[in-house]
């Protein structure tokens, strides 16, 4: 409680009660001397408490230090070290004594050479007041054993510099943190290889549960050189890695640039989803724009002065759209980040389906549906791929040959009549359209695929026909 003496207020921390005086009465002698007695007391047990205060306080401080998982330590005015913590000492590959004699030791001391611009940073802000930053710095170890440096070890860093003040704002030195960004970077650096950078850093922002299995709608994109086998037996082991990591490299990049995640390769095969771990509205015409573009690439390749005696590469872009299942699938041993279902089945199928069509890119209707921006489409036929019984409608694109063959345009009605014809059975009107196709552009492999189709079935019609062709093979 507080009490009210002379206008003074008093907290009362404790009482003090004298009885049974041993001869006469009290006196006011011995109140006085009571009181004397009392507030001497009263101090004592107000020391002994800030001590406690302070000391638990001190206690407090020094094992938040400790427990602080970035490096730490206080510089005074005169850029010596004055307090370091476990942290900074393991960064510096130091025992927690080693870390103990860094005290009192001047910063330019203890950080020279290939780590002198810490001590550079400490006496800027010293001389400045103002904060200093450093994002992705090397510190390298400093350790020494035995008069001997251990090492070397390298760490990436995040370093932060900020003046230290006492209540006046006088400047009475600076603190220096030390953040260890090394796995951090090198798991950038992994899912770099990946993922665009756009989505390995999202990744590393949510965190590793987005790894775990979940389902997405997601885009997937199958591409396959054709003839590769026969190109590998011409050119030998090494010229195949080399025309390979070439290749794979330029086609990489493309899927990196559209926001793709690189999930395989398979052989000579490229397997990529866009969707995946992070669903946009966009991720369908990203891929669009990614067969487009590989396709636009493999010309300059081709072109190019390096591979310029290599045999010309053709490739076969297959696109699908639907819900797949991602997630790290594998065994104890080894694990992937991949994607599976059978959305990515039929983007496989439809990439197996363009040789059949002699299409450059196949994509299904339902990547059609997902699609928002405008492109060169032409529809080629409703189809059952091989394992499955429902039909998909799948459209060529042509982007990437409208400029150097004008005659597309030109044809694509007399293409969509001769497919209207060729569904509803009136095989004998479908051969006229395509054959009126077939005159302009004679390199139409879609074309000429439905031209003798529709002969072969108005030579032997079918007793039902529903205008959907079965694929007997992948």
């Amino acid at each position: 409680g507080r009490t009210r003496r002379g206008g003074e207020v008093r907290r009362v921390i404790g009482v003090a009660q004298a009885v049974n005086k041993i001869q006469g009465e009290f006196t006011q002698f011995d109140l006085n001397l009571l009181e004397n007695m009392t507030t001497q007391a009263a101090h004592a047990l107000v020391s002994a408490r800030l001590t406690e205060e302070v000391t638990r306080v001190k206690n407090y401080n020094e094992r938040m230090l400790e427990s602080i998982g970035d490096g730490i330590l206080s510089v005074d005015p005169d850029e010596r070290i004055v307090k370091v913590n476990r942290a900074t000492a393991r960064m510096l590959r130091l025992t927690d004594e080693g870390g103990r004699e860094l005290i009192g030791r001047r910063v330019d001391d203890v950080f020279s050479g290939e780590n002198a611009w810490i001590a550079s940073g400490v006496h800027d802000v010293a001389r400045t007041g103002n904060s200093g930053m450093f994002r992705d710095m090397k510190l390298q170890s400093c350790a020494r054993s035995n008069g001997a440096t251990v090492g070397p070890v390298s760490l990436e860093v995040n370093l932060t510099i900020v003046p230290l003040t006492d209540p006046t704002g006088e400047q009475i030195g600076c603190i220096v943190q030390i953040e260890d960004v090394t796995k951090e970077k090198k798991m950038r650096n992994t899912l770099s290889r990946y993922m665009s950078p756009k989505v390995a850093e999202r990744m590393l922002e949510e965190g590793a549960e987005e790894l775990g299995g979940s389902l997405h709608c997601a885009t997937a994109l199958f591409s396959d050189i054709r003839g590769f086998t026969s190109i590998s037996e011409r050119l030998g082991a090494t010229k195949t890695v080399d025309m390979l990591n070439a290749y794979f490299s330029r086609m990489t990049k493309i899927v990196f640039d559209h926001n793709g995640s690189l999930d395989k390769f398979i052989g000579d095969a490229i397997m990529a989803v866009y969707g995946v771990p992070f669903e946009s509205p966009d991720d369908a015409d990203n891929a669009v724009r990614t067969a487009i573009r590989m396709q636009i690439e493999l010309l300059e390749y081709n072109k190019s002065a390096e591979f310029r005696d290599l045999p010309d590469l053709r490739i076969g872009i297959g696109v699908n759209t639907g819900e797949v299942v991602s997630g790290n699938i594998g065994s104890m041993q080894r694990m992937e980040y991949t994607s599976i279902g059978d959305a990515v089945n039929l983007s496989a199928r439809l990439e197996g389906a363009s040789k059949t069509y002699g299409a450059d890119i196949l994509i299904s209707e339902f990547t059609v549906d997902q699609l928002r921006g405008s492109y060169v489409l032409r529809e080629v036929d409703r189809i059952c791929v091989k394992g499955k019984s429902q039909p998909v409608a799948i459209y060529e694109v042509l982007d990437h040959l409208i400029e150097s063959d004008p005659t597309i345009r030109e044809t694509m009605p007399a293409f969509q009549r001769g497919l209207r014809a060729y569904r509803s059975g009136s095989f004998g009107e479908a051969i006229r359209c395509f054959s009126d196709v077939l005159e302009r552009r004679p390199l139409d492999r879609a074309s000429r695929l439905l031209y003798e189709r529709c002969k072969s079935l108005a030579q032997n019609p079918p007793d039902k026909w529903d205008g959907v062709w079965e694929m007997k093979t992948k």
